[in-house]
């Protein structure tokens, strides 16, 4: 990793310029050439024969100078120098770089010349000419690469607009060419929390929110549960809004007639799970907390063992007209509601006339009694009719419970149960 001078992020080392402030950071780099070192100088006590300079050529081994003296290499006692032919020996190539008039005096060092000596060869087919100089560094030459087949950028990347290089989307240069990446806004200053959050966990940098979307895991799941008390399956809402129905639906309840397509919708924002009825015939039915009375507006549909009652208020009987005859009929008890059972196929069954007071529910006990129903319970709920003219009801503990049909957008938790159909849909969590 390199650290950035100007705002102290890391960076990775393949990086020339920093991801938060554009700074060039360094990182990896082209070769560059070498360049030639000088020799050490010659002490004073070294020096040998000054040759004089004419316009002649120089004798073989020697090297032809302008204006300067040199020595004469001396020959290491321990090589072997070959002499081809005509007699003229060969000498070791001089060490490259100008040539000076003096050298440092541990060259006179006869240890220092033996270890000299016995690294240095010389080779016959060796041209009998000085060395010039190491030979520049010329970067190699590569076939241009292919191009990179074309693919997708996720949505957490983008193009730089300069190098094309792939930029995360909370950088706001490139780190290949250091252009700005982001060019919508300024990048933002560099804090001491920023630097500590991003050497934490060792020095390596911590992504953050804006690198990459967060994933969040589906934190509902829906179970099936068929008319006889089994399990069919769970399904998990890993998206928004999930749809159950018949058969096609992301939660599927095959072999009910009385579920639809499109029959109900799962909602989930902000953690929170909503349900709503997609305008179904049949409803969809929420299941009551035993012994907490809700309250039923006229209007309001109940579900328990196999009946499906309606309720509706009853307005004032109206004042016949002057000089009309009022409109015989049955006495008139003070009936504030009318509980009307829904038969299976759309027709209506039996109703009951509600007065204030309390009416008990069951198969065996009360008022209200279904005694051919064995899904319901001896004593299965409470009606309850206030003087305030509002109506209540109240689950008591029974087997089965008892539902309630949903007229809006309603919030479910963990543990609640939808009635759809013949089929229930229970609430859990991941």
């Amino acid at each position: 990793m390199i650290r950035c001078t100007i705002c102290g992020r890391e960076n990775e080392d393949t990086f020339r310029y920093c991801l938060d402030c554009g700074s060039e950071i360094g990182g990896a780099a082209a070769p560059t050439q070498a360049q030639p070192q000088k020799p050490p100088e010659p002490a004073e006590d070294d020096l040998g024969e000054v040759i004089a300079l004419t316009e002649e050529a120089p004798p073989t081994g020697m090297i032809e100078v302008q204006s300067a003296v040199v020595a004469p290499l001396p020959t290491p006692p321990s090589v072997s120098l070959a002499t081809p032919a005509g007699g003229t020996p060969r000498h070791t190539p001089i060490p490259p770089g100008p040539l000076e008039a003096t050298a440092p005096s541990v060259r006179s060092d006869p240890a220092v010349r033996a270890a000299e000596a016995a690294t240095s060869v010389s080779s016959p087919l060796e041209e009998d000419r000085p060395e010039l100089g190491p030979k520049p560094v010329v970067p190699p030459i590569s076939a241009p690469a292919p191009a990179p087949a074309s693919r997708a950028i996720p949505d957490y990347l983008r193009p730089c607009p300069t190098c094309g290089k792939e930029v995360a989307a909370g950088h706001a240069f490139c780190g290949s060419c250091g252009a700005r990446a982001d060019t919508s806004a300024a990048p933002p200053p560099a804090t001491a929390a920023s630097t500590a959050a991003a050497a934490s966990v060792g020095g390596t940098m911590v992504m953050g929110a804006v690198d990459a979307p967060e994933l969040a895991a589906p934190r509902f799941k829906v179970t099936l549960i068929k008319p006889d008390g089994s399990e069919a399956g769970a399904t998990s809402l890993k998206t928004p809004e999930t749809v159950a129905g018949s058969a096609g639906a992301a939660i599927s309840i095959p072999e009910d007639p009385f579920v639809t397509s499109a029959h109900l919708t799962l909602a989930e924002r902000a953690g929170v799970l909503r349900v709503r009825d997609g305008g179904s015939a049949t409803g969809t039915f929420l299941k009551l907390t035993a012994r907490q009375p809700v309250p039923l507006p006229s209007g309001s549909a109940l579900r328990f063992g196999r009946q499906r009652l309606r309720l509706e208020k009853i307005g004032p009987i109206p004042e016949p007209a002057p000089g009309e005859a009022a409109e015989w009929g049955s006495p008139d008890h003070g009936a504030r509601f009318r509980l009307v059972q829904e038969l299976e196929g759309g027709g209506d069954g039996t109703a009951w006339m509600l007065s204030e007071g309390e009416y008990r529910v069951g198969r065996e006990v009360g008022e209200l009694t279904f005694p051919k129903d064995g899904y319901v319970s001896g004593t299965h709920g409470r009606l309850q009719i206030g003087a305030d003219g509002k109506a209540s009801f109240e689950d008591l503990g029974s087997s089965n419970g008892s539902f309630l049909r949903l007229t809006q957008e309603t919030v479910v938790t963990e543990g609640d149960f939808l009635l759809v159909g013949m089929h229930l849909l229970r609430i859990d969590l991941q």
